[in-house]
């Protein structure tokens, strides 16, 4: 097991918000790792802010797959966690990349937002302002089409907005 320094984002959220740019950081981190995960055909199907760590160096580094299954081949029906459970993955429907893209959004928000005690995904986009919220809101669409296509178009949406963001 590799020996981590640093804390998850649940930990930093619970001290609030993240600016938008260490917001954008975090969240093209975690699109690059689901790049890599999706080309290998894993989703990852749980992530949560306990599941993203940050690094003391400040790296990022995308934990715990153990909801995760390969495409086409299912996993457990409707697990996750509720609040970061894209439509699909809560009706037991076939799942794609855009189910982790659907998560990533759900963080997003929280990171301009906070996080909320019971992940309420309306409420957390409804507070969460600017570039992120908008970036957020687009993941987050319940019809999987709405959403970027995958990991690889999602980390090229968080770069655009990158020179926007405070």
């Amino acid at each position: 097991f590799e020996l981590l320094r640093g804390e998850t984002l649940a930990h930093r959220l619970a001290r609030g918000p993240v600016s938008s740019r260490e917001a954008l950081r975090t969240a093209l981190a975690v699109a690059r790792a689901l790049v890599h995960a999706h080309a290998s055909g894993v989703l990852h199907r749980d992530l949560k802010p306990s599941n993203v760590f940050l690094t003391a160096d400040g790296g990022v580094k995308v934990l715990d797959f153990g909801l995760a299954h390969v495409f086409g081949a299912g996993g457990p029906p409707r697990s996750g966690t509720p609040g970061y459970m894209a439509p699909e993955q809560r009706r037991g429907d076939p799942e794609d990349a855009r189910t982790d893209v659907y998560a990533v959004g759900v963080l997003l928000a929280e990171m301009a937002r906070g996080p909320a005690p019971q992940p309420d995904v309306a409420a957390i986009l409804a507070g969460a302002p600017g570039p992120l919220g908008a970036l957020a809101r687009r993941c987050t669409g319940d019809d999987p089409a709405d959403r970027p296509p995958d990991a690889a178009a999602l980390a090229d949406e968080i770069n655009a907005a990158r020179p926007s963001a405070t």
